[in-house]
């Protein structure tokens, strides 16, 4: 999730926060892509249940 207040939009910054981490604090959008751009390149995908990822067994369920 990314916030932008009064706070970060006057230090030209976003507050990050992660679903597993939390608060990751604010980065400079540049940062920011650059971080975005190496999970995906990556494919690093994090999850904290499967129940919510429609997930059985820890694999992912696609429509064929």
């Amino acid at each position: 999730m990314l916030v932008v207040g009064d706070k970060e939009q006057s230090a030209s910054t976003v507050a990050v926060r992660d679903r597993i981490d939390g608060d990751i604090g604010a980065m400079g959008v540049p940062d920011l892509i650059a971080r975005l751009h190496s999970e995906v390149k990556d494919r690093r995908i994090r999850q904290t249940s499967t129940a919510s990822a429609n997930l059985e067994g820890g694999k992912a369920k696609y429509a064929d």
